[in-house]
């Protein structure tokens, strides 16, 4: 993922939508998903690694 790409995923994850509706729109601001870079597992485990650096000690793990 581009850092532009994880920006926008940021903001998205952070305004609360969903996963998949922010991949169509990183996928339609490229011009469609086989422009977009990466593919589906790689933004749903960059999410994953996302909530793993910002779980604190007590949190229960639920991401």
């Amino acid at each position: 993922m581009s850092l532009a790409q994880i920006v926008e995923a940021d903001m998205a994850d952070s305004s609360g939508i969903a996963p998949k509706a922010t991949l169509e729109l990183l996928s339609r601001q490229v011009g469609g998903g086989q422009n977009l870079g990466f593919i589906p597992v790689n933004y749903k485990n960059y999410l994953r690694s996302k909530c793993t650096r910002e779980m604190r000690v007590g949190d229960t793990g639920a991401c």
